[in-house]
C-alpha cells in the first residue's frame, strides 16, 4: 500500500433532520469529528460508473479507515485558517479497503460555500 500523506485536517458532518412545531422538517449537519485526510482534485468533473457507485465527482478525500462514514454525510475543509474559509463535500461514495482497514476513499462533489453556515452546526 503507498504510504498518503494525510497534511489536511477535515470534519465529517452528520445529516440530521429536525422536526419544527410548524410541521416543517429542517435539514442540517453537525460535526461528529475530525480526521486527518489527503483531499485531492479530480481535474474537473469526472464520471464513476463501477459496481460500487455511479457518481460525478469533483474531489478524492483520502484518510485512515473509518467504520462511521457513510454516503450521508458531508466533509468541511478549512481552507485558509486566518480567514476562516472552508469548503463542503457532499460525499457520494466511499470505498474501502476490506483487506486490512487501514484507509479508505471518499469520492465527493464540492458544493458552493454560498448558504451552508446556517446548515452546518460547528458544535462537536
Amino acid at each position: 500500500m503507498a504510504r498518503r500523506k494525510l497534511k489536511h485536517r477535515v470534519t465529517l458532518l452528520q445529516f440530521k433532520e429536525k422536526s419544527r412545531p410548524s410541521g416543517a422538517v429542517e435539514t442540517t449537519y453537525y460535526a461528529i469529528g475530525d480526521r486527518w485526510a489527503e483531499v485531492v482534485p479530480t481535474g474537473g468533473r469526472k464520471y464513476y460508473s463501477t459496481v460500487q457507485f455511479n457518481a460525478e465527482v469533483t474531489h478524492q478525500i483520502n484518510m485512515r479507515y473509518a467504520r462511521d462514514v457513510t454516503e450521508k454525510m458531508r466533509i468541511r475543509f478549512i481552507v485558509d485558517h486566518a480567514t476562516g474559509t472552508f469548503e463542503v463535500y457532499d460525499v457520494k461514495a466511499v470505498i474501502q479497503n476490506e483487506h486490512d482497514r487501514r484507509e479508505m476513499t471518499a469520492y465527493c462533489v464540492k458544493l458552493s460555500s454560498q448558504g451552508l453556515m446556517g446548515e452546518i452546526n460547528a458544535q462537536t
